[in-house]
């Protein structure tokens, strides 16, 4: 491990030397942006249960220059079994060569700051807002870092996909090392990946080593950059373990990316329907899917559902339609729907087949936003048979 160390580090100094010069003979130096980013992976996709990974939120703030990159980010990892938490704040400059068209490597370096930096005070303040339980968790001692690191990202167009192998790896001295090889796929603004990730640590903070647990190995997943939004999600194949982000980017003086992958959020009314009696329901849902030429076909995962003799369910609603314009921002939408329904009492899952018509009102909020408001009416025989009203958000 410490020769690949040294050899990485003799590569680093090097692209980091030279990159600079070349980059400035090539472009000239400008500014071209900030990125605000924020994470949580408490916003899922509605795609599965989510796994708690330990980390709690992050924060981000981006400089972006023709010929180098400033990255900052700040990260509150909590481990509510263990009763152990640390905060982590990174900050690196980044410097990218392109080589070709399909090939840039990256070098950076920088700093890292380890242990209590407020970050538990800042999700108490939050949590007293929203009014749930305090933290009162065991810090280790401080602890300040030098970080350095290497990036191989290539991007091959093959037909109608874009495939990029690539290598990641960073080294913070008395921390610990991660190295990571994959694969990406991308269509349009969705990217499929496979990548195996390796640890090598240095320190016997345990939330760290739980942490390392969640993702070490294999990996398989998916993103979608939304411009604003990138959605990831992806399964550990060693632990099963599910886990989702959102991360929130407010970049300015850069475009929005469009294309035909959606995401929406937002809440439902209906009648769940009772042995006893009816009973109205307000429910959470979010959803991903494609919308392409009028068509549309939708995912939607729920983990809290209250229909069905009104206990809480697990739910997985699977839904095909088409997108009729009756006229401007009003449209009919019939789909057809296939359900699956889990008791939390029991993992003996119920499957229905039915579908809905909804007429929807939708107008456009900036660019790459659109909020919809909509009347509708769903049938799945033996489950639901009810008006819904609600509204969505989605990322277009």
């Amino acid at each position: 491990m410490k020769k690949i160390i040294k050899k990485t580090f003799i590569i680093f100094i090097f692209f980091i030397t030279i990159c600079p010069v070349f980059s400035l003979t090539v472009n000239p130096f400008s500014f071209n942006g900030v990125t605000f980013k924020m994470g949580n992976d408490r916003w899922t996709h509605g795609i599965s249960y989510n796994y708690d990974d330990l980390l709690t939120y992050s924060l981000g703030l981006d400089l972006d220059f023709s010929t180098f990159k400033i990255e900052s980010d700040m990260l509150a990892f909590t481990d509510k079994y263990e009763k152990t938490r640390y905060d982590l704040f990174n900050i690196n400059l980044v410097v990218p060569l392109k080589f070709s068209d399909y090939l840039t490597v990256s070098a950076k370096a920088g700093v890292s700051f380890y242990g209590n930096l407020g970050l538990q005070a800042i999700q108490n303040s939050f949590h007293k807002i929203i009014k749930i339980y305090q933290l009162d968790l065991q810090y280790f001692n401080h602890k300040t870092f030098v970080d350095f690191g290497l990036d191989m990202n290539s991007n091959i167009p093959v037909a109608f996909l874009e495939i990029g192998p690539y290598f990641k790896f960073d080294y913070k001295t008395k921390f610990g090392s991660e190295a990571e090889i994959g694969l990406n796929v991308k269509l349009d603004t969705l990217t499929m990946f496979l990548n195996y990730k390796f640890y090598d640590r240095f320190i016997d903070d345990i939330t760290y080593i739980d942490w390392i647990s969640n993702t070490k190995g294999l990996n398989v997943g998916f993103k979608i950059n939304k411009g604003t939004f990138d959605l990831d999600f992806f399964v550990n194949t060693r632990t099963k373990n599910r886990i989702g982000y959102t991360t929130i980017k407010v970049s300015l003086f850069k475009p929005y990316i469009k294309g035909i992958f959606k995401y929406s959020f937002g809440k439902i009314w209906y009648v769940a329907k009772n042995h006893e009696k009816d009973k109205t329901v307000l429910e959470d849902f979010n959803t991903v899917g494609i919308d392409y030429k009028h068509f549309f076909l939708l995912l939607d995962y729920n983990t809290g559902s209250n229909i069905k003799n009104v206990v809480a369910m697990d739910n997985l609603v699977l839904s095909l339609g088409y997108d009729v314009e009756l006229f401007k921002n009003f449209s009919l939408k019939p789909s057809l729907k296939f359900a699956r329904y889990t008791p939390h009492s029991n993992f003996n899952s119920e499957y229905f087949y039915g579908g809905s018509l909804d007429i929807q009102y939708g107008f456009d909020i900036f660019d790459n936003y659109k909020i919809n408001f909509f009347l509708g009416f769903t049938y799945l025989p033996n489950l639901l048979t009810s008006p819904s009203f609600g509204f969505n958000i989605s990322l277009i």
